[in-house]
Formats: C-alpha cells, structure tokens, sequence
C-alpha cells in the first residue's frame, strides 16, 4: 500500500513538472514573437522613415531645379488645375511642367477679403477681384476642385525660389477641365511630337546653364 501511494506521489510530482515545464515553454515562446513582432515593427518603421525621407530630398530637389529654370527663362503663363482649397489659398497642378505650386490670395490684386465655404461639397473659396474695365466695380471667381486657371509663374528675390499667381477670370468664363485636356489630346496627337522635341532641345540648352549655377550655389553655401 506504502509502495502505490509513493508510486501515485512520483506520477503526480511528474505530471506537476510537465505541466510546469509545458507552461515555460509556452510562455517563451509567447515572448520570442512579441519580441520578433517588435523587431519587426521597428524594422518597418526605419524604412518607411527612410522612404519619406528620400521622398522628401527627392520633391525638394525637383523644386529647386525647377526654381532655377523659372529664373532663367523668365516669368512662364500656363494653364492649370485646381488640386486643393483652403481657407486662403490653394494648390494648383500646372500641366505643362507637371508641378504642384500654392496660390496665396493675399499676393493677388483683391477688391476684399475671400469667401470660404468649408462645408460646401467640394470645398469652395470666393475670390473678390478689382476690376480693371471700370464697368463692374467687382469680378466674381470660384475656385473649387478642378477649376482651370491661368497659372503665372515668377522668380522671386531668393535663390532657387519661385511664385504662382493666377489671372483674373470671371467663373463664366473659365474653361472647363473637360475641354482642356481634349484640346491637349488633340494638339498632342497632330503636331505634338514635333512641339516637344524642339522644347526638349530647348531645355537640354538651358539644362546645362542650370546646372552650373546649382553648383556654384551649393559650393557658396558649403
């Protein structure tokens, strides 16, 4: 009887051992993938942050490029698109050199200050503009999403840095985006090999000038 009873004590002390040793075995590997889980994680993160880095050097350096080209060619008029509207100002997609610029309305000849229906759909802003026929005292512009406007680019004081304007123009008689870009299908598709490659030979040209001066300008600032 003593003999079974030691026998039954051995099996239950066995049994608690294994039951103990199956728990430290689960509990290590719960901890193994919470701690590969989290190498993993900040594996990812380096990496998006450097891909938003590079993003970002390769943005700024497409701006400032483009910032010496408007310095040199002097002041370009384009047609462009409406992207984004804010409560002053608004972001505009020029076609032609595929750059996204913002258009402050304190640098534009207002009459007064800007409406902005923010709960309009999509979101809406009132230009005031002085007029220049003296015949109405006010011009009326809406810009929303997708309003074509007529883009003015100018060099500004600062090295590499530009501005965008637009026109005056009565929304009545803005064009509309679908008849632009059918224009610029059309254009594209008669004599537009011929137009691109003579403006390519224009800006491999200019490009070399361009560059010369990006050098000196990064060697001054070193």
């Amino acid at each position: 009887m003593a003999k079974l009873k030691a026998k039954n004590l051995r099996e239950e002390d066995l049994n608690d051992k294994r039951e103990a040793r199956k728990a430290e075995l689960t509990a290590f590997r719960w901890l193994r993938g919470v701690t590969f889980g989290l190498e993993i994680a900040k594996i990812c993160g380096h990496c998006n942050d450097k891909k938003t880095a590079a993003k970002t050097v390769s943005e700024a350096s497409a701006d400032t490029f483009f910032g010496l080209f408007v310095k040199h060619v002097g002041t370009l008029e384009e047609k462009g698109v409406v992207v984004a509207v804010l409560d002053a100002s608004f972001d505009v997609l020029v076609f032609k050199y595929g750059v996204v610029k913002r258009v402050y309305v304190n640098r534009l000849d207002m009459a007064r200050d800007p409406e902005f229906h923010e709960n309009a759909a999509p979101p809406r802003l009132t230009l005031y503009w002085k007029s220049k026929d003296g015949v109405n005292p006010i011009v009326v512009q809406e810009i929303t999403i997708c309003t074509v406007v007529d883009v003015v680019l100018s060099a500004l004081p600062e090295p590499t840095k530009y501005q965008a304007v637009i026109k005056m123009q009565p929304t009545a008689e803005a064009p509309k985006l679908s008849d632009l870009l059918a224009a610029n299908v059309e254009k594209l598709g008669t004599d537009g090999e011929a137009s691109i490659s003579n403006e390519d030979n224009v800006l491999d040209m200019r490009a070399e000038t361009i560059f010369a001066d990006l050098g000196s300008l990064l060697c001054f600032h070193i």
